[in-house]
């Protein structure tokens, strides 16, 4: 009786911790810029970094790009008492495209001081190495609002994304597609073998199901 007893409750703990939702990652750098320049509401942005701590110390720079992004006092005394959390180590992605990618751009050099390369043939915009998907917003599922979220992505050096322009798409499903599209990662561009920072447009496709 006593052994099938605890075999229950192994099984009811082994289900209630199924059931938990896997722990919201910590917001970056980028992604809490982002989502200020794309026009979330600055509460609901302090309340993000509340609920989900993040991953760097802010700099006297962060404050001021973050101000003048339109911040609210609210962000940055979220940011104040926020909990930190150390990031993960990148993954390392080796480029297997360098030969492609020589001399077919008039950005070619190291990049430096010049406007990030926008690719054209044959250089592709689209090696993602990981890609994580956007979850649906439940208030926007519930109001039946689908559509595109369209963003100018910044890939820096290593692939990784550096900053994210909101182009179009509806308020509810803004947040959502920033905070996936910010943890891509892409297959670092070389031109001349040297890695440059790279920009792109990325769609990202709300649809309800029938």
């Amino acid at each position: 009786m006593a052994i099938r007893t605890l075999a229950s409750l192994l099984l009811a703990a082994s289900l209630a911790l199924g059931c938990q939702k896997p722990q919201p990652k910590p917001l970056t750098r980028v992604q809490l810029t982002s989502l200020v320049k794309a026009g979330i509401a600055s509460a609901q942005v302090a309340m993000l970094v509340h609920d989900r701590g993040i991953n760097f110390e802010p700099t006297d720079d962060d404050l001021l790009r973050l101000r003048a992004a339109g911040a609210g006092q609210d962000v940055m005394a979220a940011l104040k008492t926020a909990t930190r959390v150390k990031p993960l180590e990148p993954a390392t992605v080796h480029s297997q495209w360098a030969d492609s990618a020589k001399g077919s751009s008039p950005g070619s050099g190291d990049g430096a001081g010049q406007r990030p390369l926008r690719p054209g043939p044959p250089i592709k915009n689209d090696n993602l190495v990981f890609h994580e998907s956007a979850e649906y917003p439940p208030l926007a599922r519930m109001a039946r609002i689908q559509g595109v979220v369209r963003m100018e992505v910044l890939i820096g050096k290593d692939g990784s994304v550096q900053d994210i322009k909101v182009l179009s798409g509806h308020k509810l499903l803004v947040m959502s597609a920033v905070l996936a599209v910010s943890e891509w990662r892409y297959q670092p561009l070389l031109i001349n073998e040297k890695p440059v920072e790279w920009e792109t447009e990325v769609d990202v496709n709300f649809q309800l199901g029938e």
